[in-house]
């Protein structure tokens, strides 16, 4: 089992400041958006145009090896919690009432609230429950998409603090207008913002003209159809455009992490991954996700070792300057990596899992990798390995031909810590 406790003491937070001086953390997380489609990572693959995003690469620390789940509503529910989902009950994407992140646990906007902190989160929620269940998790305010996409990004329906409404303006728009309506009303204390576009998960749309550069395209569904790269792409810079209006009225002190939430929707990488290694996937291509880290003090750079969003908890924790609630937590703080890019890995092992009965037709289990080596197993019974360093593309199964001497205890090792994993999954 995985037992991880938060990494306090030596740190960009040495001695933990008064919560009511502490710093502005703002969490910006893009939906369906893989590292092969992002914008500081070097896939060969032609990326939307990304400035905003580009620009926080370059003054921050940019992580090469981050694993998410294979869809939102997991990854939503580790970073909120700091917990793995087979401790939260969280192993796919939620549907309506079914399987909620629980009010028992203990979150982030909770922990904060607690200290003085105002939180909000805005965007797309996705982790089920009634309409203020945002607000029974601890977050101040919530306004934005509840269920999982919008049918239409031109109209779609708003939850804002447990109350709908329906909404015929471009989505990612509505959501930073609503971050900065909320930043607006800021006066003293110290906030965390949420801020989940539903961008660029499809329905694809074209967007407003004033937020892409490419005028050439017709937006009709044939076209998109046909062609639908060009849009996702064009929902992408979208996005950037609205986020670079966010980031221009939050100071210099702030902290901001930008990341993903799980892999690209099949048909939209340009071909990078094959047919059956995207979102919904335990494959790299479902769950490697572009992650920055920007603040004051840090040392820009790239963090090579293989890092987990569940550590994003520990994280703004030690930044906030706020203790660690009294519960199993899975998440290590990565406050040393944004001194010291080359700090050593944190733990020997990242897993990933998806479960529950909306996955039984899709890959239930498994994934859990060491710095160099992966192993997928599946509750079907199947089980794979790759070496991520010379097949980062996961083309070739270790495990189709006898392994090398060498090879074996890392077989070993990985299954015996997968093997502890699933048996923890409900």
């Amino acid at each position: 089992m995985l037992l991880w406790a938060v990494i306090w003491g030596a740190g960009l937070l040495a001695c933990k400041p008064d919560v009511a001086e502490g710093p502005n953390i703002l969490i910006v997380i893009s939906d369906d958006l893989g590292v092969e489609s992002s914008a500081c990572y070097d896939t060969g693959t032609v990326k939307a145009p990304q400035p905003t995003i580009a620009g926080l690469c370059e003054r921050g620390v940019v992580f090469e090896q981050v694993w998410a789940y294979p869809v939102c509503s997991p990854t939503r529910a580790a970073i909120f919690t700091g917990r793995h989902a087979w401790r939260t009950g969280v192993g796919c994407a939620v549907r309506g009432d079914q399987g909620p992140l629980p009010e028992s646990e203990i979150s982030l906007a909770r922990r904060l609230g607690d200290a003085g902190y105002h939180t909000a989160n805005i965007g797309k929620w996705h982790l089920g429950g009634e309409l203020d269940h945002p607000n029974r998790l601890g977050w101040d305010h919530y306004t934005g998409l509840f269920e999982s996409r919008v049918l239409d990004y031109y109209s779609w329906t708003r939850v804002t603090d447990g109350r709908m409404e329906q909404v015929h303006d471009y989505a990612t728009s509505v959501h930073a207008d609503d971050a900065l309506d909320w930043l607006g009303e800021r006066g003293a204390a110290p906030w965390l913002l949420w801020m989940a576009f539903t961008a660029p998960h499809v329905p694809l749309h074209l967007p407003p003209a004033e937020l892409i550069t490419d005028a050439g395209l017709s937006g009709t569904a044939d076209d998109i159809d046909a062609d639908p790269v060009p849009y996702f792409h064009a929902m992408i810079e979208a996005m950037d455009t609205e986020l670079a209006r966010l980031l221009d009225s939050v100071d210099d002190d702030t902290w901001i992490i930008y990341l993903g939430d799980n892999g690209t929707e099949a048909g939209l990488d340009q071909g990078y991954y094959a047919d059956d290694q995207h979102k919904f996937s335990l494959y790299q291509g479902g769950i490697h996700v572009p992650m920055v880290i920007v603040g004051p003090g840090v040392t820009p750079g790239r963090v090579a070792v293989p890092v987990h969003v569940v550590d994003l908890f520990a994280t703004v924790l030690e930044l906030a300057g706020v203790e660690a609630p009294d519960v199993v937590l899975d998440s290590a703080s990565l406050a040393p990596f944004l001194t010291a890019p080359d700090t050593a890995a944190l733990r020997a092992h990242q897993v990933s899992v998806q479960f529950g009965e909306d996955v039984l037709d899709r890959e239930a289990g498994g994934a859990v990798r060491d710095d160099r080596h992966k192993l997928i197993a599946l509750f079907d019974g199947s089980v794979r390995m790759f070496d991520l360093q010379d097949d980062p593309l996961e083309t070739r199964d270790l495990l189709e031909a006898p392994l090398d001497s060498e090879l074996v205890p890392v077989h070993e090792a990985l299954s015996a810590e997968l093997a502890a994993v699933m048996a923890e999954i409900p």
